[in-house]
């Protein structure tokens, strides 16, 4: 398994139409789906933002825990123990038999040396993960269908009448 299709997944997991709790932001080219979460092997974990930031010809997915504010390394033990918590908890058959229960996921010092020896991409069974390939090479393409299901996206964009004017924060719609 590559990084990005374990970081793609994460992203798209988390989307607001398959998790009602999760809830998506727009910044810049970057967009943000953030969920709160209660995982009972590791209740240490609160908080999940998956960001998906459009670059040209593709897109680069990262995502952070908790309050930081730096994306979390795939190599790191706290992201390895986050991860195989949240795909546990959430989507088990995403993950080999031998990850799936019986793999200890507290503080301990075992633990740790565990994680540390094994590779977080070699966890997953890739064949039974979905794949979202996209229906176009721009996502700013609307067709007739998604214009039918109002998904135009008009909401993220400034409705000022000249260029390079800007709304106040007062006059800003929310």
């Amino acid at each position: 398994m590559l990084a990005f299709t374990l970081l793609k997944n994460l992203y798209y997991e988390l989307d607001p139409v398959k998790m009602p709790d999760s809830r998506e932001t727009r910044r810049g080219d970057a967009r943000f789906r953030l969920v709160p979460l209660q995982l009972p092997e590791t209740p240490e974990f609160t908080e999940l933002i998956a960001e998906e930031r459009y670059v040209p010809y593709g897109s680069l997915y990262y995502f952070y825990i908790n309050d930081d504010r730096s994306h979390a390394e795939l190599t790191d033990l706290r992201s390895k123990r986050f991860l195989l918590s949240f795909y546990r908890t959430l989507f088990p058959n995403y993950l080999k038999e031998e990850y799936r229960a019986g793999f200890p996921l507290d503080d301990s010092p075992e633990t740790a040396k565990l994680l540390s020896s094994i590779n977080i991409l070699d966890c997953f069974e890739v064949d039974h993960m979905p794949g979202y390939d996209r229906g176009y090479a721009y996502h700013e393409i609307l067709t007739v269908e998604d214009l039918r299901a109002g998904k135009t996206g008009d909401e993220h964009k400034p409705k000022t009448a000249f260029p390079g004017m800007t709304f106040t924060d007062k006059y800003r719609p929310k």
